[in-house]
């Protein structure tokens, strides 16, 4: 049994090999801004298990660029950033913890 359609999406990434992955997670940010997105990003990576995929939705410029800086210390890989006309998508997978 699948998940409901609003919680499994699939992003098609243009390539040669025509790739679809499945998002098991979608965070709609537009409309918010620092330090709200940067919680909400954090508090829905808590609650993915590794392999997961996460697509975030944002307008935030600030979010954007603070979120790649973040991400270097997390055990998520970002797979696609795109920009749309007014929104932005980044999407990441969830791995294991990273050794410190």
């Amino acid at each position: 049994m699948g998940l409901p359609a609003a919680v499994e999406r699939v992003f098609a990434r243009p390539s040669i090999l025509k790739l679809e992955i499945k998002v098991t997670h979608v965070l709609d940010l537009r409309g918010l801004i620092l330090p709200l997105t940067l919680l909400k990003i954090t508090q829905g990576l808590r609650k993915m298990g590794t392999g997961e995929k996460m697509e975030i939705i944002g307008t935030d410029p600030d979010t954007r660029r603070d979120l790649l800086r973040v991400l270097g210390t997390s055990p998520c890989e970002v797979l696609s950033v795109r920009d749309e006309n007014d929104y932005y998508l980044v999407l990441l997978k969830k791995g294991t913890a990273k050794a410190v």
